[in-house]
């Protein structure tokens, strides 16, 4: 559930309201620009709605509140960044903050961190295609081909039916966790991680799809006028592509630091 969808009863979101002015006030002293203070305050309230619809759904108490509250750090925390000493005074003058003036003091990450469920489910997920096997060989194949299914009964058949269905959904289901995985992740305010996992979801059976008839060409192809050595590479090739394709797609999606004197 998004952190977008909850509702905060007025004594909740006075609770909230409270630690989220504590940190801005925090972060004052220790002397951060203003949209850098709004900033971190943003996202440590994102990160709140977060864990308050985990953990209560759409309406949760004071007492919802306080248990949040009390898994993330004490407001001063978030003033202990780069820059600052542990009371919160500005280290090494004005040449340090301007050193870091570039770079957004985020949040510290919260503790009780979690592996996305949803990423676990869809890796999980994924091994099911193997399912279509039998009935892909004892059925489909012999039926194609015009011949009798191995002599299978259609009592049999009827049994491996089930199968197939259950193999036929573990790409769609596979690649639809994960990404519900990235988008969870994405607005957890850290307090979900698996990023790589879900990306591994969401691509690895559009790539399949993508590398069959890719494959099934090279092969092909291979067979009339491609030496054996020159086949292989291009195999390799194929598999540097798609891990390169995984990686490039995770580096997009990795949180970037927002520079100070930005809005949130």
């Amino acid at each position: 559930m998004s952190g977008d969808s909850v509702k905060l009863a007025p004594d909740a979101r006075a609770r909230v309201d409270t630690y989220l002015d504590a940190i801005e006030k925090a972060l004052q002293r220790a002397g951060r620009p203003r949209d850098e203070r709004r900033g971190v305050a943003d996202d440590v309230e994102a990160q709140i709605l977060e864990m308050l619809a985990d953990r209560a759904g759409f309406a949760p108490t004071v007492a919802d509140v306080e248990a949040v509250l009390s898994d993330l750090d004490p407001p001063e925390a978030y003033a202990k960044g780069e820059g600052a000493t542990s009371d919160g005074v500005p280290a090494g003058g004005d040449g340090v903050r301007e050193a870091g003036a570039g770079r957004s003091a985020r949040p510290p990450a919260p503790r009780g961190r979690r592996l996305s469920r949803a990423a676990i489910v869809g890796v999980c997920c994924a091994p099911a295609v193997t399912l279509l096997i039998p009935p892909v060989v004892l059925l489909v194949l012999p039926a194609l081909s015009y011949t009798e299914p191995w002599g299978i009964p259609w009592v049999g058949a009827l049994a491996l039916a089930p199968l197939g269905l259950i193999g036929l959904s573990a790409p769609f289901g596979t690649t639809i966790l994960g990404l519900v995985a990235i988008s969870h992740i994405r607005h957890s305010a850290g307090r979900l991680y698996g990023m790589g996992l879900a990306v591994f979801d969401t691509l690895l059976f559009p790539l399949l799809l993508l590398d069959g008839p890719l494959l099934f060409l090279i092969m092909t192809w291979a067979d009339v006028e491609m030496s054996p050595g020159v086949f292989l590479v291009f195999i390799a090739l194929v598999f540097i592509a798609d891990v390169a394709v995984v990686v490039l797609v995770w580096r997009l999606l990795q949180p970037r630091a927002r520079p100070a004197g930005t809005t949130a």
